[in-house]
Order: structure tokens, then sequence, then C-alpha cells
């Protein structure tokens, strides 16, 4: 099958660095809170996000040297920082000594015993794009501030090939295992659903969904820091959008977290005009949101900006975009038009409104009638 491989290998290397994330999330808020560092567009950046984005580059080079990567995050924050790369090289060799225990798959990675490891897979994430170019687009920690609370986030990769995305693949090392029951049942009637009010009042539910697609063979999840089955295993469950809901009133919305990353008050109108009650809203970070609407627990993302001149990164979409269309839902921007990843770094796209194909264009009929476009 074709891309089965690399969507194995792809698994295998974002479960190994998911391990990570969680080793260093243990240890964050104590430790190394005082070490994030912020970028030039104000975003922080963490050791978790390096890391991860190591372990991923260098996983994948492996087995495939010739690929490239479009990636988030550059070595140039850590030229200076030598503490910084030693704690991350830290973590990675704990990592390969947990990752060794959880998994027992013929394919192996050469542990990273050295910084300089480090520095050259993060070099090697620099990659622009280009038409009927072969490469992997990667948002190595999407949503570090979810992270930085402890509270949602997500290890964030693609493959692109010719022009489409052939694979993606969300880890969401904070998800209720049982994400699906804990929603499916929540009384929206009453309020809406705070995941990270919910973990905190139990702490004891399971966390990690691996979500899986391959374009034309559908989507797929499984426990994350369980042994990773092979795409496409009888143990691994394909996943499917909600498109037959009673009414466009049933819709369950999600929305990202931070307010400056999305324009909640236009968010509102939507649904205000649509009859759906503001409590039939998820709100998380990171591509979890796609994940969840391909899980069939939630139905539509809402993601309007501030300024028609925002543009999206691609490594915020990829992913999930391929997620929900094999899931058989639907990823446009606000005007209905598909999203386009064929333009480098970013999308010329304005907007995003993903998920049931059964009320999307009222969704964006309903955009058209509220925003001014």
């Amino acid at each position: 099958m074709v891309y089965e491989k690399e969507l194995l290998i792809a698994q295998l290397a974002v479960q190994r660095a998911a391990i990570a994330s969680k080793l260093i999330l243990k240890d964050y808020s104590k430790l190394y809170a005082s070490k994030t560092i912020t970028k030039e567009d104000h975003s922080p950046v963490t050791i978790a996000d390096f890391a991860v984005q190591s372990i991923i580059i260098s996983s994948i080079t492996q087995f495939f040297p010739n690929d490239k990567f479009m990636a988030e995050e550059s070595s140039d924050d850590l030229e200076t920082r030598k503490d910084l790369v030693s704690l991350i090289l830290k973590y990675c060799k704990q990592t390969d000594i947990e990752f060794r225990q959880r998994n027992l798959h013929q394919f192996q990675f050469e542990p990273i015993v050295e910084g300089s490891q480090i520095i050259e897979s993060l070099n090697k994430g620099g990659y622009e794009g280009g038409k009927d170019a072969r490469f992997w687009v990667l948002d190595p920690i999407d949503g570090t501030k979810g992270f930085l609370r402890n509270d949602q986030f997500a290890l964030c990769l693609s493959l692109m090939v010719s022009n489409k995305i052939r694979v993606g693949i969300n880890g969401c090392p904070n998800l209720p295992v049982n994400i699906k029951k804990i929603i499916e049942t929540h009384d929206f009637g009453k309020s809406n659903f705070n995941l990270n009010d919910y973990l905190k009042q139990n702490p004891s539910t399971a966390k990690g969904l691996l979500f899986t697609a391959m374009e034309n063979k559908g989507s797929y999840v499984q426990e994350l820091f369980e042994d990773i089955k092979a795409p496409f295993d009888s143990q691994t469950e394909r996943i499917f959008m909600n498109n037959n809901l009673p009414s466009i009133k049933e819709n369950v919305i999600v929305e990202g977290v931070e307010t400056k990353h999305s324009d909640h008050e236009s968010q509102s109108q939507i649904k205000k005009l649509l009859g759906i009650s503001p409590n039939r809203t998820v709100n998380l970070d990171s591509q979890c949101k796609y994940s969840l609407l391909a899980y069939g627990v939630a139905n539509m993302y809402l993601r309007l900006p501030f300024s028609m001149g925002y543009r999206e990164k691609i490594w915020d979409h990829s992913s999930g975009y391929l997620l929900v269309k094999e899931s058989g839902g639907v990823a446009t921007d606000m005007n209905g038009v598909d999203l386009d990843f064929t333009r480098g770094r970013y999308l010329e796209s304005k907007g995003i409104i993903a998920g049931s194909k059964q009320f999307h264009g009222q969704f964006i009929s309903a955009v058209k009638e509220s925003v001014k476009l």
C-alpha cells in the first residue's frame, strides 16, 4: 500500500516525541518555566517544542534520508543557550529508554546521544515548499500555551507529495482516552464543556490518543501510549464525522481557547444567527479540535480571523485537514473555498470553517451574512 511505511514510521516518531513532551511537562512548571523563550511574533517556545521537533525529524530521516521538512521551529533560539540544549538532550535520552519499553515494532530508532544531533535535526526544518515536492509538515507542539497550562496540545505531522496531503497524524497526549463518551454524555443544556475543568475533577482519567489519516483510506484512532498498531490493523478503530444530526441546533462547536487567535465575538454571532446555544461549545487548544471533529464528537470548527490580512500557517491545519476529509467531513475558508496547502508556509485562505458536510453550507452563508469579508 502506498505510504503505508511512511505512516507507520510517522506514528512511531510521534509516539516517541509525545513521550518526551510528557516527561518535560511533568517537570516544567517547577523547574523550567523561567526558560520559556518568547519569539519575535510574541509566541512562546519551550524545550518541549525543540525536543519534539528534533526527535520527529531525526526519526523520519533515519528511514527516509532524502525527505525534506517544513517545521515551525529553528535552532536560532538555541545558538547561545547550551544549557537548553543539554536539557533537551537529557529528555531525549530518557525518552528513548521509555520508548523501547513501550514499543515492540521491528522499527527501532537510533538514539539521540549528542547535542549536535538536536541542532542538526532542527536545522532540517526550514524547507519553504514547492510544487510537486515531497516534504513533511510539522508543528511539534501545536498549542504551546495549552502545554504551559498542562491543558490540551498536539503533535501535528503530515506528508505532502505532489501538492497533496497524503498522510496526516495528530498525537494528543492530554486528550482523555474516553473523550467520546465524556462529551456525548455532557448536558449541554446546562453548560458548555470545559475539558480542563473536567480533568482537574477527574485526575485519574487515562490520557493520550493518536489520530491518523491516509489519503483515500480513512481516518483512525488508537491509544497514543500503547503499542502502536500498523495502519488499518483490525484493532485500530476507524472513525467518522457525524453527518446525521436531527437539526442544526444540535451542532457541538469547537473553538480555540486563546482570544487572540480567532474572533470569538463573531463566532458567537454565527451561532446565534443559526439558533445554536452558546452552551454547545467546547473550547480547547491546538489541532485537537480537528481530531474531535474526525472522531464524531464535535460537528463544526469555527476560526474567524480578527483581520482579513491574517495568514494561517500550514502546519496549524494540514494534518487536521486530512483527518476531517478522510472521516467524511469538509474543511474550507470563510468563503467555502477548499484550503490550499501548496503556497509555501502560509495559507492564502481567510478563516477556517471545518466539520460536518450536513450543515457546512449554512455556516458559510451565516458567515457571509454576519461577517464583513
